[in-house]
């Protein structure tokens, strides 16, 4: 299930472990189509199990034809799937807040 380079194909709904630049990547093959899935995670004997529990997870899916190639945010690690929280602009205080906000300073922009 670990590969540096792949030396035999793989059977069919199998996913394969890949290090990419020292990272963790899933590999299989769906519907025709080679996909590959970062995880983000460092190449360490724990964030191999976690690979190793992912790539199950895919198998699993793909077997029991639960597998949605077009939604593969349920085997992205949850760091991967955060969002950025929208911030009020400045214009958008009403009047009083915006009289006593300080200028920004000339020399830090």
């Amino acid at each position: 299930m670990y590969l540096k380079s792949p030396a035999h194909k793989a059977y069919k709904g199998s996913v394969s472990i890949l290090c990419s630049n020292g990272r963790l990547q899933l590999r299989f093959t769906y519907g025709g189509k080679r996909h590959y899935l970062s995880t983000g995670y460092p190449d360490t004997s724990q964030h191999r199990k976690l690979a190793e529990i992912k790539a199950k997870e895919i198998e699993k899916d793909i077997l029991y034809e639960r597998f949605d190639p077009n939604n593969l945010d349920k085997y992205k690690p949850q760091s991967a799937l955060s969002t950025i929280t929208p911030v009020t602009p400045i214009n958008q205080f009403s009047p009083r807040h915006a009289s006593n906000a300080s200028p920004l300073c000339p020399s830090r922009l």
